[in-house]
């Protein structure tokens, strides 16, 4: 994007939202981070009236800019500074040596807002461009290095990270001295605060000759007149000094090198676009007002950095923002000497449109589906105890929705709260639980159409649908449910699906499908669950024979199959030694000698050496031979008290091949 100010021809770079921090494209990443804990503070907050516009609830919560081990001492016993603020925990403003604190915990032991309102305007505009305060601050909101995900310092947040090669600043720039002598916080303070800006076309600009002539405010930083927090360690003395450095910068750029670059070899090189810092807006989605709710000015702290980050803790969850981010751009004509003594040669210009703009809305993520598990009651004939717990392990995958529009109305939520997709999209929480039970009496069928609507009929079938809470505000409960029987008495299967709701009112995946049914006797219960899938009207439909391996198996001894010979039998009854079982190997070799002698003579083996064989043999015509056993076994319901009979016979068929 390219425009033209003063006859100067400016080219605008545009952010991509790739999540690739590092790389050679200038790119950003904005990720929020949501904090349970902090639910009933946020609730005392959304309960506030916004006191104007500049007067709006979020600028009353903790900022880590004004609230972290960061702020110097100068700062905490500053009149204005301390109306601010909730001084951090473990400082007192008589210690002569205050204490910082390690944990940010007024948010939730208060309970309060942090500040009244008519202190909340300082918040309007944040600007970070000092790199001890602004790092240090930063890191703070981190509950520990390795996990933001899961709690934090603050009730919430969002991480913003601009990154580029194109970000680092110009050899022989303007910039570099700058961030050199940490002048940029007063710099941008000056230029955004109280300098005076023209513009053209709708641009905002202003020149660097006009800024020598900004007056100097006696403690600039937190006098009643600016609206802003500038973190900065310096006495009014320091800033004083500072100022007289910025101006003798920009007099050596405007009177001595007419366009060209500083620093010795760079005196025949044209003055490059320049991005000095960069303003990035939060507006409130949907709210009335014409300007943002908040305006964060960001320079780089390094000057060989290619990246800056901030932190906005002042947030709410349930919110929709949109921030835009723009850049104030240093520049000059392209052909030195263009303009007379009188005329300005460097100018100082904000990007005519965003270079990314992105909504974002906190929110707390579904739950994991919940674990289940069944007991029977002693002494109760028709009742059980389900037990119901959250689960502790996070989830990703598919989400099976079990009313229309839900999956829809997840999606459009993470598409606001995990932009970059590197979050888990069910997260426990330390939540008192709530579930959802719903009790089905026929096998529930599978709702035709995407496999992720699978359980829409779950709901409009069920015959009873209930809502059970954690006891005693736990994270798990337990429920008694009574099973009727049918009208004879005999058991029937019930069928259950469970979910849990997190704060918000967010469904998690239902569970699998449980098959329950209790059996009972004449003084006793038995509990059967499973775990089945929809009811398949088509499965086995052709099979006409079901196995019963699983129910019962009928195999003959080992005396039974050991294969014999009359050399064999002749030698068991003998007791040869040979034979004897605790000898294997004699046993094989015996077998291997009969097996060959025999079938020279076309012989077959017979099987078993027990006195008495069980093998009955089939003559031509399909009748049985003399001998063998026939066995009856008899199954009986405990329910029903039916029975059912098996007759078997095990019978033998000897084949000889060639």
């Amino acid at each position: 994007m390219t425009t033209t100010i003063a006859d100067i021809v400016w080219s605008w770079p545009t952010a991509k939202k790739d999540g690739t921090i590092g790389s050679g494209d200038l790119s950003y990443r904005i990720i929020p981070f949501f904090n349970y804990i902090s639910k009933d503070y946020n609730n005392k907050i959304q309960d506030i009236a916004d006191n104007g516009f500049y007067g709006r609830k979020e600028l009353r919560l903790p900022s880590p800019y004004t609230e972290s081990g960061a702020i110097s001492d100068l700062q905490k016993n500053h009149s204005h500074w301390k109306n601010l603020t909730v001084l951090p925990i473990g400082w007192n403003a008589n210690e002569e040596n205050p204490v910082s604190p390690s944990v940010r915990k007024a948010f939730i032991d208060n309970m309060t807002p942090i500040r009244s309102a008519n202190y909340s305007i300082y918040f309007s505009n944040i600007i970070l461009s000092s790199p001890n305060a602004v790092a240090e601050s930063n890191a703070s909101v981190k509950k520990d290095t390795a996990f933001e995900d899961y709690g934090g310092r603050y009730p919430q947040h969002v991480r913003i990270t601009l990154s580029g090669n194109s970000m680092r600043p110009n050899t022989g720039g303007f910039l570099r001295p700058m961030i050199s002598n940490n002048l940029m916080t007063l710099f941008v303070t000056h230029l955004t605060q109280l300098s005076t800006t023209n513009t053209n076309g709708g641009i905002e600009y202003t020149t660097l000759n006009n800024y020598p002539n900004v007056r100097y405010h006696p403690t600039m930083l937190m006098n009643n007149s600016l609206s802003c927090i500038a973190p900065d360690d310096e006495d009014e003395f320091g800033q004083f000094e500072k100022t007289q450095e910025i101006d003798n910068i920009i007099n050596d750029l405007l009177e001595n090198h007419e366009g060209y670059r500083f620093g010795a070899g760079y005196q025949n090189v044209p003055f490059q676009q320049e991005t000095l810092f960069y303003q990035i807006e939060k507006y409130r989605v949907g709210a009335t007002g014409n300007g943002p709710v908040q305006t964060f000015y960001c320079s780089m702290l390094s000057d060989d950095g290619t990246s800056i980050e901030f932190v906005d803790t002042q947030v709410l969850p349930g919110v929709e923002y949109e921030y835009k981010c723009y850049t104030w751009d240093l520049n000059n004509s392209s052909k030195p000497y263009r303009f007379n003594e009188t005329e300005p040669k460097f100018y100082i210009a904000k990007s005519p449109d965003p270079i990314f703009v992105q909504k974002i809305k906190i929110e707390q993520p579904p739950l994991p589906k919940p674990e289940i598990s069944f007991s029977n009651i002693k002494h109760s004939k028709n009742e059980i105890m389900i037990h119901l717990g959250l689960s502790a392990n996070s989830e990703n995958g598919g989400f099976y929705e079990m009313n229309p529009a839900e999956r829809s109305a997840l999606e459009d939520r993470e598409a606001l709260y995990d932009l970059h997709g590197t979050k888990d999209r069910f997260v426990y929480e330390t939540q008192t639980a709530i579930f959802e039970l719903y009790r089905l009496k026929e096998h529930p069928r599978r709702h035709i159409g995407d496999i992720y609507n699978d359980y829409h009929d779950i709901a409009s079938t069920a015959e009873k649908i209930k809502t059970i809470e954690g006891d005693f505000g736990s994270s798990t409960a337990t429920f008694v449910d009574k099973l009727p029987y049918n009208s004879d008495g005999s058991s029937k299967k019930y069928y259950y699906v469970f979910r849990c709701i997190n704060e918000y009112g967010y469904p998690s995946n239902p569970t699998p499908i449980w098959e329950v049914e209790l059996r009972r006797d004449a003084d006793e219960t038995f509990l059967y669950t499973n775990v089945v899938d929809f009811f398949n009207s088509n499965k086995n439909k052709y099979k006409i024979s079901k196995s019963m391996m699983k129910l019962m198996q009928v195999v003959p001894s080992s005396n039974q199959t050991i294969m014999t010979t009359e050399m064999l039998a002749n030698a068991a009854e003998n007791d040869s030694e040979e034979i004897n079982m605790l000898n294997p190997a004699a046993v094989m070799g015996l077998v291997e000698q009969a097996m060959a002698e025999q079938f020279k003579n076309n012989g077959l083996p017979n099987l078993g050496i027990a006195e008495e064989s069980i093998w009955s043999e089939k003559e031509l015509d399909g009748s049985f031979k003399d001998g063998g056993k026939r066995f009856k076994i008899r199954l009986s319901s405990n329910d029903t008290g039916r029975k059912i009979d098996f007759n078997l016979r095990f019978v033998i068929k000897k084949n000889y091949t060639q």
